[in-house]
């Protein structure tokens, strides 16, 4: 501490009332559709298994625990919109990022809510073939920006 002060202990509620919550920005799935259509850049955060079984179409898996080492190499220009099963996870990935300097929104309700109101405009994709996982590509990046330089 730079001044004297105290430390205080405070509920998980308040933790999210107080600190979390003014970082998180949430959008519908209809503004996640138009933000898509101006470039944001859908992440999702779930481990690499439940991505392969169901995503959104156009969003790239890079889970949470990669998440976490590789914000610092994320394009700081582009817009996130961050999603998950039902938002933990997505809460704490847009909490760090925004930490980084990034623009990160959160999916509301995350992907079991779409999944569970499917109706013709939500197109959850089963057994995702065109979402991008990006882990090994932020992994190979990761180890490549720690190397020396020889």
């Amino acid at each position: 501490m730079l001044e004297d002060g105290a430390l205080v202990r405070i509920p998980k509620y308040e933790f999210m009332t107080l600190l979390v919550t003014p970082y998180i920005k949430r959008v519908s799935y209809e503004q996640m559709l138009m933000m898509q259509d101006e470039g944001a850049v859908l992440l999702d955060v779930r481990i690499h298994s439940a991505f392969e079984k169901m995503s959104l179409r156009g969003s790239i898996n890079l889970p949470l625990a990669t998440l976490w080492k590789a914000a610092s190499i994320l394009d700081k220009s582009k817009e996130y919109i961050v999603c998950c099963d039902v938002g933990k996870r997505s809460t704490i990935a847009a909490f760090l990022m925004a930490q980084q300097g990034l623009n990160a929104r959160i999916l509301e309700g995350g992907l079991r809510n779409l999944y569970e109101q499917q109706d013709e405009g939500v197109v959850v994709v089963p057994d995702a073939g065109d979402g991008i996982d990006m882990e090994n590509e932020l992994q190979h990046e990761l180890v490549k920006e720690n190397e020396p330089d020889i």
